[in-house]
């Protein structure tokens, strides 16, 4: 679903000059005081149980527009949009990742969006669009190890922003494991 209002601009369109991975992105040039939106389609999963990732690029010197991640009860409705992250976006290339599990399990219905746009005639281009199962190894970040010796370490990690898990559990095997941390015959 595309939404770029009833203005001109804003336009949403397909592109092939500014694309990171493949052929083509999808490309906003927004209008004064108007929004331009895409919103996913429903998921068979929880929404609350997900993550967006997307590329982003905002070709220009000068791009004061922030790239917006949120939800919507009502996809034909712009005031149903709830913000649950805000980007700045450069003129080259980045990568986000935007964490869902904020999204009440109370919001029947949402539909993730991206939202770009108000501030003058300014440009956005989008590209590899995922949307993944939210894991709880996806907090663990500045893995590093200690004290090193033949028959023990030390493995310290911190927990990205949100997360509420705090305990793994960590197993040590010379044979394959499964997935529930046993070992394989």
């Amino acid at each position: 679903y595309l939404n770029a209002n009833a203005g001109n601009p804003p336009y949403i369109f397909v592109d092939n000059t500014y694309a990171f991975n493949g052929g083509n992105s999808l490309y906003f040039t927004s209008g004064y005081y108007v929004y331009s939106y895409v919103v996913l389609p429903e998921f068979t999963a929880p929404i609350n149980e997900l993550k967006l990732q997307l590329s982003a690029i905002a070709p220009g010197y000068y791009n004061t527009n922030k790239l917006q991640i949120g939800f919507m009860v009502d996809a034909s409705s712009e005031s149903s949009f709830v913000l649950l992250e805000e980007f700045g976006v450069k003129a080259n290339w980045q990568t986000f990742t935007v964490d869902c599990r904020r999204i009440p399990s109370t919001a029947a219905g949402a539909r993730l969006a991206i939202r770009y746009g108000t501030d003058g005639y300014q440009y956005l281009a989008i590209d590899d669009i995922a949307v993944t199962h939210y894991s709880p190894l996806d907090n663990i970040i500045n893995v590093n190890t200690s004290n090193v010796s033949r028959t023990e370490l030390d493995i310290n990690w911190l927990t990205a922003a949100y997360s509420t898990a705090t305990d793994f559990q960590i197993v040590v095997s010379e044979s394959a494991l499964d997935s529930a941390g046993l070992e394989t015959a």
